[in-house]
């Protein structure tokens, strides 16, 4: 037998120098009774960790009373999840058939590198579980610094509004370098104001390192409000690195 795990693969995302990122995975229920050890192989090993091994329990707990309607009687309880034990990997973890078992792992992004992807395999052993299960791990270094001139915009529904952005690529792979697409994306939330793109919006290439792009967004206000907020991301290397910007409507 082989136990199941979730997620099956875990992306970084894209990282700059020095920058790390965590990430678990479960176990679903122990089949059986086992000593657990997680580890990482791979040539990129190394640049991944395994931080935590914790198993957890199915117990029952009483229900908070403020969670209860309103002249509820009785004491209810739900079933909850319960940290049972941890390790921090390499020691072996005794797992009773059952608990759910999690594992905690970092990556972090090299100083320098001549390469930008990074890969390694995590493997969750159980003694009595028969193969490994093996989690794909990955995470890319490059990184694009995103400045806006400013978080205040001047728009309305007559006048459209601007910022005006620094695209800098300030992280990859040497010698040769990397370029990336960096595209906008608008995301109107039901309790601000309705903005759209007012003219071009096409996506801007950054590269190579070290180098400064401009990067000009005009705004459009549709909806009826004419203050308030809204929410802006900006996304590179495929979406692997993204940053999410709020403008105050000035």
């Amino acid at each position: 037998m082989q136990i199941t795990v979730n997620p099956p693969s875990i992306d970084f995302g894209a990282l700059a120098s020095g920058e790390g990122a965590t990430g678990t995975v479960k176990t679903v229920e122990a089949p059986a009774d086992a000593q657990v050890i997680a580890t990482i192989r791979g040539d990129d090993a190394s640049f991944f960790n395994v931080n935590s091994v914790s198993s957890y329990e199915w117990v029952l707990r009483p229900v908070d009373p403020g969670d209860l309607p309103p002249g509820y009687k009785g004491h209810p309880k739900e079933r909850v999840l319960e940290l049972a034990g941890q390790t921090d990997g390499k020691t072996p973890l005794r797992v009773s058939k059952g608990q759910i078992v999690e594992v905690e792992i970092a990556a972090v992004a090299p100083p320098v590198s001549d390469k930008a992807n990074f890969n390694a395999q995590l493997l969750i052993q159980g003694d009595t579980w028969g193969d490994p299960a093996a989690v794909n791990l990955s995470m890319l270094y490059g990184h694009v610094e995103i400045v806006p001139d400013s978080l205040q915009v001047g728009i309305s529904q007559v006048e459209p509004g601007s910022v005006t952005f620094s695209l800098t690529l300030t992280d990859g792979p040497t010698p040769t370098g990397i370029s990336t697409r960096v595209f906008f994306e608008l995301a109107n939330w039901t309790t601000d104001a309705v903005v759209t793109f007012a003219g071009d919006n096409s996506p801007v290439i950054v590269g190579p390192q070290h180098t400064t792009v401009p990067a000009k967004r005009r705004f459009q206000l549709s909806g009826p409000q004419n203050s308030g907020f809204f929410h802006l991301a900006a996304t590179a290397f495929d979406k692997r690195q993204s940053k999410l910007l709020v403008f105050q409507i000035v």
